[in-house]
């Protein structure tokens, strides 16, 4: 006779278990329109109606008890609603490298498929970047390590991306740093001036490459992830330097990562 398993110990088994026992909640999900209702400035009782489907005296309920729970405030003089200082509780923990991270990992997947080079996606974070999200294991080029959480110096083309795109407020006490990880690189002397014409140099032609920055006999280009104004990440494809040093197949992956890390901002600027 088979034992039966036991579902505390199969976390797998547990899930499932959990998933036919339990129900939608639809009144929650309904609750949440209404309040993403009210945060795309629909803000009287008809417009919400009109964008949820649900009938009137439904969205009177749900906004009394959203006004009640402290997520929404109601103006006295109209009576229309708006959101509360209490819905930041709700994205607490969501940061834009978490953001940029969620969008760009299907991407990074489509560009391994393109390309047949794995990529990466980095943030900067106080002195390195930090890869956050990887191709590398999926790729036949690199022999696998772990990648995620690991710090890439300033002289790689992440870094350069980083820093030339940068604003000024940011870039200059950084240049120091980046001196030093140039020089520990084995790129050679750099002083602060030159520090600062080389990222214009990257800045003017929109990305970097670097060779042997994180990895030996490894090329890389890396460009901004750009948002307001603002880099939020970079994303780089590595290649070997052969294929690095071939025009049609550079340029080829250079497009290719440009068209991407377009889409990428273009799904953020929608966020």
């Amino acid at each position: 006779m088979f034992a039966m398993r036991n579902t505390e110990e199969d976390p797998i088994a547990s899930a499932r278990a959990a998933k036919q026992t339990h129900r939608r909640v639809t009144a929650l999900s309904r609750g949440l329109d209404v309040l993403i209702q009210v945060g795309l400035k629909r803000s009287t009782v008809a417009e919400i109606a009109a964008h949820t489907r649900l009938n009137r005296t439904t969205v009177y309920r749900f906004l009394a008890t959203l006004e009640a729970d402290g997520y929404l405030i109601r103006s006295p003089s109209n009576h229309e609603y708006r959101l509360s200082s209490k819905v930041r509780l709700l994205s607490d923990g969501f940061t834009d490298p978490l953001w940029v991270t969620q969008i760009a990992a299907p991407v990074l997947m489509q560009l391994l498929k393109k390309t047949s080079w794995p990529g990466s996606l980095a943030t900067f974070d106080g002195r390195f970047m930090v890869f956050r999200e990887t191709t590398h294991r999926f790729g036949s080029f690199f022999v696998h390590k772990p990648m995620i959480g690991r710090q890439v110096p300033l002289s790689s083309a992440l870094g350069q991306a980083f820093l030339a795109f940068s604003g000024e407020a940011i870039r200059r006490p950084l240049l120091k740093p980046f001196i030093y990880d140039w020089e520990q690189s084995g790129f050679g002397r750099m002083g602060i001036r030159d520090a600062q014409r080389h990222l214009g140099k990257v800045r003017s032609r929109g990305f970097a490459t670097a060779i042997g920055s994180i990895e030996a006999d490894v090329a890389a280009i890396g460009r901004p992830i750009m948002r307001n104004g603002q880099v939020l990440a970079c994303m780089n494809i590595v290649m070997s330097p052969e294929a690095f040093a071939n025009p049609s197949r550079f340029d080829a992956v250079q497009r290719h990562l440009a068209d991407a890390i377009g889409g990428i901002e273009a799904e953020l600027n929608q966020q």
